[in-house]
């Protein structure tokens, strides 16, 4: 995953990693459950990982910070964005863009 950021924004390049570890983990987390499944999925499950899968998600607005060190997951914002992804998606293999 990789960070791009410019003036106005910051732009995500996420890896197949993310998309994985957001599907399976559960409403509610904290970073050592994060670090847990990134090691079951057989991901590097370092701490640093961890940090940066759990930077990506908030920056994409695919998690938010309920309180101390718990995350949650944010369905309808993901869900407006991969929608969007795969319109573009389409659009430019269809060479309408």
């Amino acid at each position: 995953m990789r960070f791009n950021e410019t003036d106005e924004k910051i732009r995500v390049i996420l890896d197949k990693d993310v998309i994985r570890v957001y599907v399976t983990l559960p409403d509610e987390f904290t970073p050592k459950e994060l670090r847990e499944e990134l090691a079951r999925i057989k991901s590097k499950a370092t701490k640093r990982r961890a940090e940066k899968v759990l930077e990506a998600l908030v920056a994409m607005g695919m998690v938010a910070k309920v309180g101390g060190r718990r995350y949650k997951k944010l369905y309808r914002r993901f869900y407006y964005w991969a929608q969007g992804w795969f319109a573009n998606l389409l659009r430019r293999c269809e060479g309408l863009e």
